[in-house]
């Protein structure tokens, strides 16, 4: 999930995921790392810096999945 969304930011829509269904499986993406601590406190599994390989994300996903 990107940070910039058109009518929330990525925090707040995260938050209301996982509110939502709290076994959902956050992956934030992002071009700084200002916000992935707090990403990654309220429940995202990942964060990706942009810009990343697509085998990156791949393998992030597939990391997810098995655990």
């Amino acid at each position: 999930m990107d940070h910039t969304l058109p009518f929330k930011n990525g925090l707040e829509t995260a938050i209301e995921i996982i509110r939502i269904h709290n076994e959902s499986k956050i992956i934030f993406a992002r071009a700084s790392d200002d916000i992935k601590d707090i990403s990654l406190r309220i429940g995202a599994v990942k964060f990706l810096n942009k810009p990343f390989k697509i085998r990156k994300l791949i393998e992030t996903i597939n990391h997810v999945i098995k655990n």
